[in-house]
């Protein structure tokens, strides 16, 4: 299995296609299948195992990570993360899921930090610029707020979470007629989310 798949299996914990293995599963194999199955408790224990079998593997730091930071105990995900990207500084979803535990704990430019240096490994990281852009409003940085997410647009235009924020980024910067434009194409997305942006920019 492809250390990306593996990536994604434990931190998207989405469905991946059905993979027939012709020997014992490995470290790799069980993380993966964990982190399918949402066993997050499962996960930090076989990463806690495997850091310790495989110390220089940085997907098995990555894994450690990504399980404390599913159980909500996102300060102690930092230091996996760190060691993961001590291994390989081009894990660029290390950087991500570090940017994503910085950002719960309140350490904005930390976070942005992270996020920065996911893209520059996978510039067509879209989760990253989205997050980048939510990061950059809350420190009330709209101009790099909508560039984040008007690069999140470029690469999804049908990511009606971007459309929205970036017709608030746009009404708090002062430019009215952008932030309607924005609302009108998240109201083609989704009406109702449509609807009650156009409502908080023109007021009641």
């Amino acid at each position: 299995m492809a250390v990306h798949q593996i990536i994604l299996a434990i931190a998207l914990a989405v469905c991946l296609p059905s993979l027939a293995f012709a020997k014992a599963p490995t470290w790799p194999d069980q993380a993966a299948a964990l982190g399918k199955a949402r066993d997050w408790a499962g996960l930090l224990a076989h990463s806690s195992r495997w850091t310790k079998a495989e110390p220089e593997n940085p997907v098995a730091w990555f894994s450690l990570g990504e399980a404390y930071a599913r159980l909500g105990r996102h300060r102690e995900a930092i230091d996996p993360f760190k060691e993961a990207l001590r291994l390989k500084p081009d894990l660029a979803d290390a950087w991500y899921s570090l940017g994503v535990a910085y950002g719960k704990l309140g350490s904005s430019q930390e976070e942005i930090e992270a996020y920065q240096k996911a893209l520059r490994f996978t510039p067509d990281y879209v989760s990253a610029w989205y997050n980048l852009g939510n990061a950059y409003e809350g420190l009330g940085r709209h101009r790099e707020a909508i560039q984040a997410y008007r690069e999140a647009l470029r690469l999804n235009p049908e990511l009606a979470g971007a459309w929205n924020n970036l017709g608030i980024a746009y009404a708090l910067s002062g430019n009215r007629k952008a932030a309607l434009e924005a609302a009108q194409k998240l109201r083609r997305l989704d009406p109702q989310k449509g609807d009650r942006l156009l409502k908080q920019i023109t007021g009641p």
